[in-house]
């Protein structure tokens, strides 16, 4: 039997759980999911948005906009919450193209009554270049004007190809992503059940490689990486450690890589 742990490190809210031992005994792997959150999710009221936030709201809620980019879950929250608090209902964006980066942020939005498209649906990959390549996003002009609801510092590559191309490009930063002020302590007591184990670690964003770097972690770790960014990041930062590209965050797809991986060390080391 081959033990491995997975450390689960998206925020809080977003955990994968694989079910009893993680995998079919007939794999004869095992797999425990411990949770080390890399980062923390702050929402911002209306109130505390800035005041070039609040004015580009005020512009969603005119209309303004011809498409909308909603970059993770939380920002999906933000949105319907932010309807919600100026007695918006779904049926308002009925007639705007609603872009959701992830199927997890395509499934809140359509759960809260909007309906949403992603890369994956137009065989994309799901990643900058995936949301670029839209037939919706390419074929935008500088008559076009473009929201994209995020966290504070995100998808700045997508906000600055659209407006070197001329596009009328506005941002809504509804939260602030940060380092959990008990990230070290968490991972301190967590360091005993993973000696000697073979360790996954996700990583799915260059703001959470950064705080994983902070706790300069020792150990033969497997990193996750999500998408070509993120992988060559990865490897630049630990050019001796096994790294697996995975190119979206559902549950499914990181299982899949986590067996797939394990399998293929039972096979390789089996007498």
């Amino acid at each position: 039997m081959i033990e491995a742990v997975f450390l689960n490190t998206r925020p809080l809210g977003g955990q994968y759980r694989f079910g009893g031992n993680g995998f079919n005994d007939k794999t004869n792997l095992s797999i425990t999911t411990l949770d080390l959150p890399l980062i923390e999710i702050c929402t911002f009221e209306p109130e505390q948005l800035s005041s070039n936030a609040q004015i580009t709201l005020q512009k969603l809620l005119t209309g303004f906009f011809s498409a909308i980019v909603v970059v993770s879950v939380h920002a999906a929250k933000r949105l319907v919450y932010y309807l919600q608090y100026y007695q918006k209902d779904a049926c308002f964006l009925s007639d705007t193209t609603v872009i959701a980066v992830g199927h997890a942020t395509q499934q809140a939005l359509i759960n809260m009554g909007i309906q949403a498209i992603n890369p994956e649906d137009n065989d994309l990959p799901m990643n900058n270049e995936g949301m670029l390549g839209l037939d919706v996003v390419k074929n935008l002009t500088p008559n076009d004007h473009l929201l994209i609801i995020k966290g504070i510092g995100g998808r700045m590559l997508l906000h600055d190809t659209l407006v070197a191309r001329g596009v009328g490009v506005f941002t809504l930063d509804s939260y602030q992503r940060k380092k959990p002020n008990n990230l070290l302590q968490n991972f301190t007591q967590i360091q005993p059940h993973i000696v000697n184990k073979t360790t996954f670690v996700l990583i799915s964003s260059e703001f959470a490689l950064n705080n994983w770097q902070s706790l300069n972690a020792k150990g033969d770790f497997i990193y996750l990486a999500f998408g070509d960014r993120l992988y060559r990041l990865v490897k630049q930062a630990y050019p001796k450690a096994q790294i697996v590209l995975v190119n979206n965050l559902q549950k499914s797809h990181i299982q899949h890589a986590v067996t797939n991986y394990l399998i293929d060390f039972r096979d390789d080391y089996a007498p």
